[in-house]
């Protein structure tokens, strides 16, 4: 079969959910094109994909938000782009992303595929499941379709979890490297962890993601005193989806924070985000320290790490020392439910219903 995916926003590279699903498509020999937004916000070109990239410079971005006529322009710059170069009976399949996606694709196709990466009660949305009818929804879980279509039902579960490396996992010891893995924003806690080491003798600090060069360089002035002892590292180079479990599989706990203070704490879409983050940590066996959150109730359930009400520097050192006591249990936890979250076996176990739709 031959599909078609639309992602009608700029950030494809920090994907890990549609790069993992358009490996998974290769590996079940089938073809692919994805059609996505490519603008001078992320840096997109260390990705190989079968793509149309659709160019739109960032100012011109702005401008369209300002004015509120992104969305639309979207929507129709997409259009053009796909009559114009896409041979579309040529799809059997068509998969839109998230409701502009979606929508666009259903221009398209009679019963395209509805890829839901954030949850939204939108107006669209709302027409969307009410009137439009996907064919069927692919969604992190029944938490989220719920939030997103209450009672649709025709949903299949993929987390937005990496495919695991399946590796022999034998007796780990806690060394003090801990490691902060996704965007270097002030929303996701960033700077709670580093006011942390202050607390902690000899623990350090490996810091990986993309950022705000603004950002990042306050971070660097304001803890100067962290990073000068080696304490703190600061990693902003794009990391491939296959390189990650090299790269973090020597750390021995990971951070997961959101600041719901900053990010609203009515924002659904946030607490009931299974952030990639947390299954690339469960996949390195690496204990999880994160927010008290429904997207991360795995974490709590498994006894895969500790998730803290309060996001203080008092909580998260405590937090370290109580993991630190038990640390063999709480890693072969981590390491024992990553499995249970593989894209790959819960792509598998829904390939029939993706297929036969």
């Amino acid at each position: 079969m031959k599909w078609l995916i639309i992602f009608p926003d700029s950030w494809i590279s920090y994907s890990p959910s549609i790069l993992n699903f358009l490996k998974m498509l290769e590996l079940y020999e089938q073809e692919y094109l994805i059609v996505y937004l490519n603008t001078d916000e992320f840096d997109n070109s260390k990705i190989n994909l079968n793509d149309i990239k659709i160019e739109i410079n960032s100012s011109i971005v702005k401008f369209l938000k300002k004015i509120r006529l992104y969305r639309f322009y979207i929507y129709l710059k997409f259009i053009y782009r796909i009559k114009k170069n896409v041979e579309i009976n040529e799809f059997d399949k068509i998969v839109g992303i998230d409701s502009i996606g979606y929508s666009i694709a259903k221009i398209f196709s009679i019963n395209p595929i509805y890829y839901s990466l954030e949850v939204s009660k939108n107006w669209l949305n709302k027409i969307i499941f009410n009137f439009l009818k996907p064919s069927l929804l692919i969604v992190q879980t029944k938490e989220r379709k719920d939030y997103l279509a209450k009672n649709f039902n025709s949903v299949v579960y993929i987390q937005n979890s990496p495919i695991s490396k399946k590796h022999i996992q034998g007796l780990r010891k806690y060394r003090g490297k801990l490691v902060y893995f996704g965007n270097i924003i002030e929303s996701h806690g960033i700077e709670i962890c580093l006011s942390a080491l202050y607390k902690l003798k000899n623990e350090t600090l490996m810091i990986k993601g993309t950022g705000n060069d603004t950002y990042v360089d306050y971070l660097r002035n304001k803890y100067k005193d962290l990073f000068f002892e080696g304490r703190v590292h600061i990693d902003t180079n794009y990391i491939n989806q296959d390189d990650i479990y090299s790269f973090l599989k020597d750390f021995d706990m990971g951070f997961c924070f959101y600041d719901m203070n900053i990010i609203g704490s009515k924002n659904f879409n946030y607490l009931s985000s299974p952030s990639g983050k947390i299954f690339n940590y469960l996949m390195c066996a690496i204990p999880v320290i994160g927010s008290k959150i429904i997207g991360l109730d795995v974490i709590e359930k498994n006894k895969a790490g500790i998730l803290l009400s309060e996001i203080k520097v008092d909580n998260i050192v405590k937090a370290i020392k109580d993991i630190e006591l038990n640390y063999q249990m709480f890693t072969e936890n981590a390491y024992k439910v990553s499995y249970d979250f593989d894209y790959a076996k819960m792509f598998a176990s829904n390939w029939d219903k993706l297929s036969n739709i």
